[in-house]
Protein backbone atom coordinates (compact mmCIF):
# COMPACT_ATOMS: atom_id res chain seq x y z
CA UNK A 1 0.00 0.00 0.00
CA UNK A 2 1.15 2.92 -0.83
CA UNK A 3 1.91 5.73 1.64
CA UNK A 4 -0.04 8.80 1.94
CA UNK A 5 2.00 11.98 1.85
CA UNK A 6 -0.60 14.52 1.78
CA UNK A 7 -0.93 17.27 4.63
CA UNK A 8 -3.23 17.21 7.18
CA UNK A 9 -4.54 20.80 8.44
CA UNK A 10 -5.99 20.98 12.02
CA UNK A 11 -7.59 24.70 11.66
CA UNK A 12 -10.90 25.09 11.65
CA UNK A 13 -12.99 27.45 10.24
CA UNK A 14 -12.60 30.36 12.50
CA UNK A 15 -10.38 29.35 14.81
CA UNK A 16 -7.87 31.68 16.39
CA UNK A 17 -4.61 31.06 18.28
CA UNK A 18 -4.50 32.88 21.65
CA UNK A 19 -0.85 32.37 21.91
CA UNK A 20 2.66 31.74 19.36
CA UNK A 21 5.57 33.50 18.39
CA UNK A 22 6.23 33.93 15.16
CA UNK A 23 9.97 34.97 15.70
CA UNK A 24 10.84 31.77 17.13
CA UNK A 25 8.87 29.94 13.88
CA UNK A 26 11.46 32.29 12.34
CA UNK A 27 14.33 30.88 14.92
CA UNK A 28 13.36 27.58 14.29
CA UNK A 29 13.81 27.65 10.26
CA UNK A 30 9.98 28.15 9.54
CA UNK A 31 8.24 30.75 7.62
CA UNK A 32 5.95 32.58 9.57
CA UNK A 33 4.93 34.34 6.37
CA UNK A 34 4.01 30.97 4.67
CA UNK A 35 2.40 29.22 7.50
CA UNK A 36 0.18 32.29 8.33
CA UNK A 37 -0.56 32.78 4.91
CA UNK A 38 -1.60 28.54 4.43
CA UNK A 39 -3.75 28.92 7.89
CA UNK A 40 -5.43 31.66 6.58
CA UNK A 41 -6.47 29.65 3.37
CA UNK A 42 -7.74 26.72 5.94
CA UNK A 43 -9.99 29.37 7.75
CA UNK A 44 -7.44 30.41 10.27
CA UNK A 45 -9.53 33.48 11.83
CA UNK A 46 -6.36 35.24 13.37
CA UNK A 47 -4.02 35.19 16.86
CA UNK A 48 -2.12 36.70 19.17
CA UNK A 49 1.75 36.83 18.37
CA UNK A 50 3.62 36.89 21.87
CA UNK A 51 6.40 39.06 21.88
CA UNK A 52 9.54 37.57 23.39
CA UNK A 53 12.42 40.47 23.09
CA UNK A 54 12.11 44.42 22.70
CA UNK A 55 13.99 43.79 19.20
CA UNK A 56 11.65 41.75 17.80
CA UNK A 57 8.51 44.55 17.81
CA UNK A 58 9.65 46.21 14.48
CA UNK A 59 9.42 42.44 12.90
CA UNK A 60 6.20 41.54 14.02
CA UNK A 61 4.76 45.10 13.48
CA UNK A 62 5.56 44.30 9.95
CA UNK A 63 3.73 41.02 10.07
CA UNK A 64 0.89 42.35 11.66
CA UNK A 65 0.71 44.67 8.24
CA UNK A 66 0.65 41.48 6.33
CA UNK A 67 -1.57 39.62 8.32
CA UNK A 68 -4.30 41.85 9.67
CA UNK A 69 -6.12 39.20 11.65
CA UNK A 70 -2.75 38.85 13.67
CA UNK A 71 -2.42 40.99 17.05
CA UNK A 72 0.47 41.72 18.86
CA UNK A 73 1.69 42.17 22.64
CA UNK A 74 5.03 43.40 23.20
CA UNK A 75 6.62 41.30 25.79
CA UNK A 76 10.25 40.55 26.72
CA UNK A 77 10.89 36.79 27.90
CA UNK A 78 10.96 36.45 31.95
CA UNK A 79 14.37 35.22 31.36
CA UNK A 80 15.37 38.49 30.67
CA UNK A 81 13.61 40.33 33.44
CA UNK A 82 17.17 40.38 35.35
CA UNK A 83 19.28 41.53 32.90
CA UNK A 84 21.26 45.23 33.68
CA UNK A 85 19.18 46.65 30.63
CA UNK A 86 16.10 46.08 31.12
CA UNK A 87 14.56 49.51 31.70
CA UNK A 88 16.18 50.02 28.37
CA UNK A 89 14.72 47.21 26.48
CA UNK A 90 11.05 48.36 28.18
CA UNK A 91 11.68 52.36 26.91
CA UNK A 92 11.61 50.15 23.58
CA UNK A 93 8.29 48.38 24.25
CA UNK A 94 6.52 51.71 24.63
Amino acid sequence: MAKDNTQQHFISPGMIDSHFHTCVMRDKGLDPAALLAESEAHGFAGGLDIGISAGDISERIEMGRQFPQLRLAAGIYPAESGSDDLEEKLQRLS
